[in-house]
C-alpha cells in the first residue's frame, strides 16, 4: 500500500451487482447434488494443482471490487478462494438446498484437502510478502470451513502473516468443533479475522450474517448489504471494497443482511447443461453423512 489509495475499487465487471432473489433456483430433496452434498456444475470444480491460481482478485468478481477504498482496511488489495458449494458445507445449512451456488454456473470451485491447504500456504506467503502492510482474503466465495484441520491452517497463516486479513461467513453453528474453532478466533482476533455466523433472519443477532427476499423483510437492528441496494438508493456503493460493514468494529456486534442470489436475468438459457447424475459413490457418501453428525 504505496501511495495514494485509488478512489474507486476496480472491478472487471461495473454494472451493479443484482441479487435477483425472485430467480433463486432451489433442488428438490432428492437431487443428486442434495443427497451426495455436492454442486449442480461438477465439471467446473478443479484439483488445486489444476489451477492457475487459488486466490483470485476480487477485480474478477462484481460485487467484491479489487480494493478496499473506506475504513480501517482501507488500501489493502482483496483476493477471494471458491470451494465446493455442498461438498465442504455442514448439511445443517439452511441453504443446502438453494444455495445461491446454483446460480452460479461459471464460477471456478477448488477442490478441498491437503493439495490445496499446500498452495493455499504457498500463495499466502507470496501475497504477505507482495503486500506487507496489508491484503485481504474473502472466504469464501462458495463453500465453508470443511475440517478442523483446514480452520487452524488459517489459524496458522494468521499467526505467521500479519499482513493477513480475512472476512467471510460459515454456516457452522456454535457448538460443532468447527464453529467454536472460527467463532473462538473471530471473538479473539475481529480486527483481523471477521467471519461471520450464517443464519436464518429470526436468529439475526451480534456477529451473523442472513439472508432476506425483500429489503422490506430487513431484521431489526439489521444493516442491508450496500452493495445490494439499488443505484440511486441512499447508502447503496458499488461493491464491498467501498463498503467494509461486514469486517468494521462498529458493526461487529450488528447482523448483517443479504438478499437472495438468483440467478441473473436473461442467463437462465446461457448455464451449461447439468449431468444427469453424480455417480453416487461410497466416498462422497461418506462424507456428506459425517458432515452431517459434525
Amino acid at each position: 500500500m504505496t501511495g495514494a489509495v485509488p478512489a474507486r475499487a476496480g472491478r472487471r465487471f461495473t454494472r451493479h451487482f443484482e441479487a435477483n432473489p425472485s430467480e433463486v433456483i432451489g433442488l428438490r430433496p432428492d437431487h443428486h447434488a442434495v443427497r451426495l452434498g455436492r454442486t449442480i456444475f461438477p465439471r467446473s470444480v478443479v484439483a488445486a494443482d489444476e489451477a492457475p491460481r487459488l486466490l483470485v482478485s476480487g477485480a474478477n468478481q462484481r460485487k467484491l471490487g479489487d480494493r478496499v477504498t473506506a475504513g480501517p482496511w482501507k488500501g489493502m488489495p482483496i483476493y477471494a478462494l471458491t470451494l465446493e458449494e455442498r461438498a465442504t458445507c455442514p448439511v445443517s445449512c439452511h441453504h443446502w438446498h438453494d444455495c445461491y451456488g446454483n446460480s452460479m454456473p461459471f464460477a471456478r470451485r477448488h477442490r478441498e484437502g491437503a493439495a490445496l491447504e499446500a498452495r493455499l500456504m504457498d500463495e499466502v506467503t507470496a501475497l504477505s510478502c507482495a503486500h506487507p502492510r496489508g491484503f485481504v482474503i474473502r472466504l469464501h466465495l462458495l463453500g465453508d470451513f470443511y475440517s478442523l484441520d483446514y480452520v487452524r491452517l488459517w489459524a496458522a497463516l494468521m499467526k505467521t502473516h500479519r499482513a493477513l486479513h480475512v472476512f467471510g461467513y460459515t454456516a457452522w453453528p456454535v457448538g460443532t468443533p468447527i464453529g467454536n474453532e472460527l467463532f473462538g478466533m473471530a471473538r479473539r482476533n475481529w480486527q483481523r479475522f471477521a467471519i461471520r455466523r450464517s443464519v436464518t433472519s429470526d436468529r439475526a443477532e451480534g456477529r451473523t450474517a442472513v439472508t432476506i427476499t425483500d429489503p422490506a423483510d430487513l431484521p431489526a437492528g439489521a444493516i442491508l448489504c450496500p452493495a445490494q441496494k439499488a443505484d440511486g438508493v441512499p447508502g447503496a456503493l458499488p461493491c464491498c471494497g467501498a463498503c467494509g460493514a461486514c469486517w468494521h468494529p462498529a458493526a461487529r456486534h450488528r447482523p448483517i443482511a443479504f438478499l437472495l442470489h438468483g440467478m441473473k436475468r436473461g442467463n437462465r438459457g446461457r448455464k451449461p447443461r447439468t449431468p444427469s447424475a453424480i455417480p453416487d459413490t461410497p466416498a462422497l457418501t461418506s462424507a456428506a453423512n459425517s458432515r452431517a453428525a459434525a
